[in-house]
């Protein structure tokens, strides 16, 4: 390591060749490892230093050094440096050939010879050139040589080439059985007593097993470093204190730096993760466990943003078994576990949903007993018991306010197909007015605009007032520390050019309702957003992103469009617009005439199976002449139905009931071939029918809690109508189609 100037690692072999054991090298700084100066007088430290640099600038140095052994003897070596990628750490891997018995083949050599050596104690060497005439050397002892001069091939130069002495040449050679092995050559040439050349003297080391095991390391490094720096998971590597040591990019993405060497010597514990004290938590698990696993935190990002991050460690020690640093893989799931959450959401919101309609039915059914029996007590009062009828009238009146509200519910948590109807915008808006007030903070002012003339559109009642508080809701969340909330109603005419661009429809003429507030606004990127589903401004836990999606759905079932206008700081507008009602007009009342309630004589089955509703409606119809008949549940109704003896011109029958339920009986009634008429009536909505009914929507259908005029006029009309335009139902997998049979010539 060339910043601490000690040993990071070391293997057994090198060791071995110390003469210590493994954990003692790594004690010692490498200079205490060789004599303070080198065979050719210079100081160790100083050419050290010039060969490390030499290997950081990307260099391969490649020399003869004197290394101590632990008993004090010399060792000489052959040393070859290499510079080690790892991001954040400057460290350089020696690799050592101990070339004791290679110096001593020299040496007999040249002792055999008459001359030692030229090596560098001597200081110098003849520098040679072989003759380009005769191929014979010819001496040239005017220029010494050093140990590091360099030559192609020491034991066989060509004609016109230097020979000179030359140490640690990496070269190849063909062996005797034809295989090619890479050699170290150290060559130095043979003199006799007058200076003259007489051959050369080559050593050759066989160092083909380290050349392949130093290829397999730089394959398995590149491999290893690809591999990280490659891979889609943020992978590092921290001290024990938190400073981050090496990183891939998959970390600098995920955290939005700019580089990898920017998150060098970042604070894990306090610049990273968002919870103080868990990089001391997570080092203590470390300590005990060595692996901790799939374990989630929040971490920040240089934005300061936080995210979810699912976070594998592993402990690293040194050779004494102390923590050192840790490895850490991290996964940013911080989009699943915000869709999870979203999915939680709507579930809950659809077991609400379900909740409500199971409320909404059982209410209904007790609002329909009490408005029944309130009716038939106010028509049996004498006229001048004006006290107790207007405590009839009160009970009536609570009841009707009971069953809008339950209305208001199921249409808030949409649980019923939409209910077109004609409404005037401005008197909805006039309506909810009460509620906003209750459902803002006080430091929000409300102001309601309504605009010249009627606002009449067909629209649901409970979808327009859905639109209007979610657009609310939002103002407000926009207005954190108060403001006003402007919600106005108005007629305006929108060319074809201008609706295209909204998708708009032949219609141009348009009610809108706009909503306006003071709070944040939004730029140009989120209002491109908004209506995506599961898109959301707000913290998490604190939105679905699902409020926007569902008024752009309401609107687009209706036929109209929706405009945002919003600036940063500036506030936002939301304008939806339906499409107006071509009459223009407000409904005229309905003559009295057409209002009367009116009985008769035909025979009636009610199928009911709440006793009380039962028992009402039954008086109900007898009050008014007609001859009832009355069943728990559709068994009960088939078994009347049998009865050749007591003809039934209608069936009033429940939808969901026991044993048998209304839909399941009228199709026992077809398949049986009885001539009779039915009337469906339930407190739930159509979609929310357990046993699968889906009732043509011409088919008669009386939604509980009804009133008693309500009842009477939808029997009259069943009753009235010509047989041929009867609507049927659509039957499992198939369907009878809903039609006028003389029509299509079906008899």
């Amino acid at each position: 390591d060339v910043d601490t100037g000690r040993f990071a690692d070391a293997n057994e072999g090198a060791a071995e060749l110390f003469g210590m054991s493994r954990e003692q090298l790594l004690q010692r700084e490498p200079l205490d490892l060789s004599p303070p100066r080198q065979p050719d007088g210079r100081e160790s430290k100083e050419i050290a230093g010039a060969l490390i640099q030499e290997a950081l600038d990307g260099k391969t140095p490649v020399f003869e050094w004197v290394h101590r052994h632990a008993s004090g003897q010399d060792i000489p070596c052959e040393v070859r440096l290499v510079r080690l990628p790892c991001a954040g750490r400057r460290l350089v891997r020696e690799s050592l050939i101990d070339i004791t018995e290679r110096r001593e083949a020299e040496e007999a050599l040249h002792a055999r010879s008459g001359r030692l050596r030229p090596d560098v104690e001597r200081g110098s060497a003849p520098r040679l050139r072989l003759d380009d005439q005769g191929g014979r050397w010819q001496t040239a002892t005017d220029r010494a040589i050093g140990p590091a001069a360099r030559i192609r091939c020491p034991a066989c130069p060509g004609p016109g080439r230097e020979v000179r002495s030359v140490s640690g040449v990496e070269t190849r050679r063909v062996t005797k059985d034809g295989r090619v092995i890479d050699v170290s050559l150290s060559g130095a040439p043979l003199i006799d007593r007058h200076g003259a050349v007489t051959g050369v003297v080559n050593a050759l080391v066989d160092i083909t097993p380290r050349k392949r095991a130093e290829q397999a390391l730089r394959e398995s490094e590149a491999k290893y470093r690809t591999l990280v720096e490659d891979a889609t998971y943020g992978i590092l590597r921290a001290s024990r204190e938190g400073q981050i040591l090496a990183v891939n990019p998959a970390l600098v993405e995920m955290l939005a730096y700019g580089s990898q060497e920017e998150l060098m010597g970042i604070d894990m514990g306090r610049e990273v993760f968002a919870e103080p004290g868990y990089w001391c938590l997570l080092m203590q698990r470390c300590a005990v466990l060595d692996r901790v696993d799939g374990v989630e935190t929040r971490w920040r990002r240089k934005t300061g943003t936080v995210i979810t991050v699912r976070v594998s460690s592993r402990a690293v020690h040194d050779s004494d078994g102390t923590l050192q640093a840790v490895e850490i893989i991290a996964e940013d799931v911080t989009g699943e576990r915000a869709l999870e959450s979203q999915l939680r959401q709507a579930q809950k919101m659809e077991a609400i949903g379900q909740l409500t309609g199971g409320i909404a039915h059982d209410f209904n059914n007790i609002l329909t007993a009490v408005l029944s029996n309130a009716e038939l007590i106010a028509g049996a009062l004498p006229p001048d018991s004006s006290c107790l009828r207007s405590e009839v009238d009160d009970i009536r009146a609570a009841s009707r306010r009971g069953a809008a509200m339950i209305r208001k519910l199921m249409a808030f948590s949409r649980r019923e197909h939409l209910d077109i109807r004609q409404l005037d915008l401005a008197d909805v808006t006039d309506d909810l007015a009460p509620m906003l007030t209750r459902l803002l903070p006080e430091n929000i002012e409300v102001i309601v605009i309504r605009g010249n003339g009627p606002a009449m559109i067909r629209a649901d009642r409970g979808a327009v007032e859905q639109i209007a508080l979610n657009l609310a809701t939002n103002a407000r969340d926009a207005m954190p520390d108060g403001g006003t909330l402007r919600i106005e109603t108005y007629a305006t005419t929108i060319d074809g050019e201008s609706g295209a661009g909204h998708r708009m429809g032949e219609t141009s003429e348009y009610i809108c309702l706009a909503v306006s507030d003071t709070g944040l606004g939004i730029d140009d990127a989120v209002r491109t957003k908004i209506f995506e589903p599961f898109f959301t401004t707000k913290p998490p836990g604190e939105g679905t992103g699902l409020g926007m999606s569902m008024v752009y759905g309401l609107i687009k079932q209706h036929g109209g469009l929706i405009k945002v206008d919003s600036e940063p700081r500036r506030g936002t507008t939301v304008q939806v617009c339906f499409p107006a009602d071509p009459s223009r007009t407000r409904p005229g009342a309905t003559p009295q005439a057409a209002r009367e309630v009116r009985g008769g004589s035909e025979t009636i089955l009610l199928v009911e199976d709440e006793e009380a509703i039962r028992r009402a409606s039954q008086r109900v119809l007898q009050h008014f002449g007609y001859e009832v008949r009355v069943a728990a549940d559709g068994e009960e109704a088939l078994a009347l139905l049998s009865d050749p003896n007591v003809p039934v011109d209608l069936v009033i029958t429940d939808v969901v009931m026991p044993k048998l339920g209304g839909r399941k009986l009228y199709d026992a009634a077809q398949k049986a071939g009885y001539d009779v008429r039915f009337i469906f009536s339930s407190g739930y909505a159509a979609r929310d029918m357990r046993d699968g009914v889906e009732l043509d929507p011409r088919l008669p259908f009386l939604r509980k809690p009804w009133m008693v005029a309500d009842l009477l006029a939808r029997v009259r009309e069943v009753l009235d109508e010509p047989r041929e335009k009867t609507a049927m139902i659509a039957v499992g997998p198939r369907a009878i189609v809903a039609s006028r049979c003389n029509e299509v010539g079906i008899e």
